[in-house]
């Protein structure tokens, strides 16, 4: 086996050509697919907390975006950099993202439902083809249009007054609501 080191292969000094970069020659979705690999591995050892923040231009932004999530990243958004120096391109993209585990885990769950005897029914209110126009509405009316979502109904004559917790809870919120509403 004949091993050769970058120098000899691409040269060295100041003119020498950069080695090609890892990635580069992919087609879109090898690109995304391969990505998300090496962003799993990120999520995999990094603290809960975490934040992620990678610049990418506007050909890989939708990519990018796709595999940060594909590997397990909360999504916080995007900045728009300006950068009306560079002729051929005014913008990059700065994406940002957040390691976040999720508080309604199949553990958490099946444990809620023992301690407190409760069923667990997980509705997308937002499909059109489950809830419908009604889902759209109970959102409404529970005072929230964004999603993730979690109301907690009380049985008997409370039923009307739910306990809603909106976006991210953590674990301790959900602990407090049920504690509370059970």
């Amino acid at each position: 086996m004949l091993l050769l080191s970058s120098a000899q292969i691409w040269g060295s000094g100041p003119h020498a050509p950069d080695p090609p970069m890892l990635g580069d020659g992919k087609g879109q979705r090898v690109f995304t697919a391969w990505a998300m690999l090496w962003l799993s591995e990120c999520w995999r050892i990094a603290k809960l907390g975490a934040p992620l923040m990678m610049f990418t231009d506007w050909r890989q932004l939708p990519a990018m975006t796709d595999a940060m999530q594909g590997a397990g990243w909360f999504w916080l958004g995007i900045v728009v950099w300006n950068r009306a120096l560079r002729l051929e391109q005014l913008v990059d993209f700065f994406l940002m993202g957040s390691v976040v585990y999720t508080t309604l885990n199949k553990t958490r769950m099946a444990d809620l439902r023992r301690r407190y005897n409760v069923r667990t029914i997980l509705v997308d209110l937002t499909r059109d083809e489950g809830a419908g126009r009604y889902g759209k509405e109970l959102l409404k009316a529970l005072g929230s249009t964004s999603i993730p979502m979690l109301a907690l109904f009380p049985v008997g004559e409370n039923a009307h007054q739910p306990v809603v917790l909106r976006d991210l809870a953590t674990p301790a919120q959900l602990e407090e609501a049920a504690a509370k509403i059970f």
